[in-house]
């Protein structure tokens, strides 16, 4: 994104004073190469300058500030609209790209007058309108009104954040219930906690008059809409986010879903409640489905996936909310089939070279770790009611018993329990179904006797298999340990001895230890009977290799 020294802001009006297009002549004399840039090129670049997506976030609460003013897309076409002659006419004159910064958040802060110049400039192109609405300010209120009762039908992207919603009278609702010939993506989140959502007027009608064909993403927060099979626009969507819909069960999801389809993208939040038992009744096939993500208790996410056949490599993220009882055998087995058919269909279908599996305390967290947090990745994050539940979730890892795991070269691993919990052999099953991997990083909080149940998973101690007499992970050449600094002490280097000890045994030994994420100041001499074992760790004089037995 280019940067430039803002300047104030002024309408075309202001800026025609004497000698302001000698003055511009003589800056465009002096600036640099950029300037010089084909009209084609500077387009390109002033469209990426407009894309509000690149903003910081909006405002959440009414005394908030706009973030990061100055590097909003709408200050900085602005501000690019005043550096010369040639700019200022490119820019002035391009409807679309006006159309594309209707920032409800930057527009806030700035004069009435301003707001006027902004949506004339828009001319008659399509708009995108972003931000929040407090129904607490009338000016910022009726100046976002103004656009959806004026501009409703160039509306093109439409993201709204409406604080005190409940407040507004019916009427202002009906303004969604009008043909929307242009929108192709719409967000409507309710600011007003979680007591009241808002919640749409049967006598309006459907909602956008049932009309509204370019339509590709809706999404709602707390926006109780319940989708029908008369509502003939879903069959267009192909992104699909809604969080806190208590107007829905199951069955209408899967009536509504059976009906869309080309939806691509799936994201469903505490959005239908909690079924009787675990029959299903139904399955939907959703072949274009390639992203699903699901929040909420063990057995609604279970039944609703039971029912759901996705496009082949489809990914999926599956979230338990904080559960207060113990499981129901029959849910953790509708669990396990359901986790077993997804995860074959992600992992049989994808090369995947990185996966980490966190145990804690009251939760499993399985998921493929990825260098790009955005980028899809399969996730599974189950919790329980307590401590002592820990060992009714941990059999759940027999659901990828099936799957292709021969590409993980990269595992991450995380035990941390409570001294009287204990791992049971689904753990150790599922750590011996990684064959490939070579580099292990192990992470570790608290003391050093948090290493224990670790410790236990990978040197196959107190589990049946161990007259195997075969190491877990036998191709791990080189382990990565990972923690606060103040944890790496030569208690804890010790506490990892055995397991060191018992590589060489099966003549698998670790050859790289990898301590760079700590600074390491005594006890590496507690390696040396590890002969060979080549120590990388940080110290004040930066990265620093220790052989041990040399």
């Amino acid at each position: 994104m280019l940067h430039f020294y803002p300047r104030e802001y002024a309408t075309d009006a202001d800026r025609s004073t004497p000698g302001s297009s000698q003055v511009e002549d003589a800056t465009m004399r002096n600036v640099g190469p950029i300037s010089k840039l084909h009209e084609d090129v500077l387009w390109k670049v002033f469209l990426v300058n407009a894309d509000m997506k690149n903003d910081k976030g909006g405002r959440t609460y009414v005394g908030d500030k706009v973030a990061g003013w100055t590097e909003r897309a709408l200050t900085i076409t602005w501000t690019c609209s005043h550096v010369c002659r040639r700019w200022r006419q490119l820019i002035i004159h391009s409807p679309s790209l006006w159309g594309k910064l209707i920032d409800l958040d930057g527009l806030a802060s700035i004069r009435p007058q301003w707001k006027d110049e902004i949506m004339r400039r828009t001319g008659s192109a399509t708009l995108s309108v972003k931000g929040s609405v407090f129904a607490q300010k009338p000016t910022e209120l009726s100046f976002a009104l103004s656009i959806l009762q004026d501009h409703w039908p160039r509306i093109q992207n439409l993201k709204l954040r409406i604080s005190r919603g409940s407040t507004l009278p019916s009427r202002t609702w009906k303004l969604f219930y009008r043909p929307a010939p242009a929108l192709q993506s719409f967000y409507l989140e309710s600011r007003d906690g979680f007591q009241h959502p808002m919640s749409p007027t049967p006598s309006f009608g459907l909602i956008f008059a049932n009309h509204v064909p370019l339509i590709r993403h809706f999404g709602s927060w707390r926006y109780d809409l319940k989708f029908t099979p008369e509502m003939t626009w879903i069959s267009c969507i192909r992104r699909l986010d809604v969080s806190y819909n208590s107007s829905m069960s199951i069955d209408d999801w899967l009536l509504a879903l059976g009906n869309m389809p080309q939806i691509e993208h799936l994201n469903l939040m505490l959005s239908f409640p909690f079924p009787p038992d675990t029959r299903t009744t139904t399955q939907v096939h959703l072949p274009n489905l390639a992203e699903i993500c699901v929040n909420n208790r063990l057995r609604a996410w279970a039944v609703f996936l039971a029912q759901i056949t996705p496009g082949i490599g489809c990914h999926l993220s599956v979230s338990t909310v904080d559960e207060v009882e113990p499981y129901h055998p029959l849910d953790l087995t509708l669990a396990t089939q359901v986790l077993s058919r997804y995860s074959q269909n992600w992992f049989n279908n994808r090369i995947v070279t990185t996966l980490s599996l966190s145990v804690l305390h009251t939760s499993l967290f399985i998921r493929e770790r990825l260098s790009n947090p955005d980028a899809e990745s399969f996730q599974v994050d189950v919790g329980c009611a307590g401590p002592d539940e820990l060992s009714t979730i941990t059999p759940l890892l027999q659901a990828f018993s099936s799957c292709d795991f021969k590409n993980i070269t990269t595992f991450d691993l995380l035990i941390d329990l409570f001294p009287f919990q204990v791992l049971d052999s689904s753990v150790h099953r599922f750590l011996a179904s990684l064959p490939s991997v070579e580099t292990l990083q192990i992470i570790l909080r608290e003391e050093p006797s948090a290493f224990i149940p670790l410790q236990n998973a990978l040197i196959l101690a107190g589990h049946e298999d161990q007259e195997l007499q075969t190491p877990v992970l036998p191709h791990v050449r080189t382990v990565k340990l990972l923690g606060p600094q103040e944890v790496w002490t030569p208690e804890t280097i010790e506490a990892f001895l055995p397991f060191l000890i018992l590589r060489m045994k099966y003549q698998a030994p670790i050859q790289v230890l990898d301590l760079t994420d700590c600074q390491i100041k005594e006890g590496l001499h507690i390696l040396d009977e590890i002969t060979g074992l080549k120590v990388v760790y940080n110290s004040a004089g930066g990265i620093q290799e220790h052989i041990c037995g040399a």
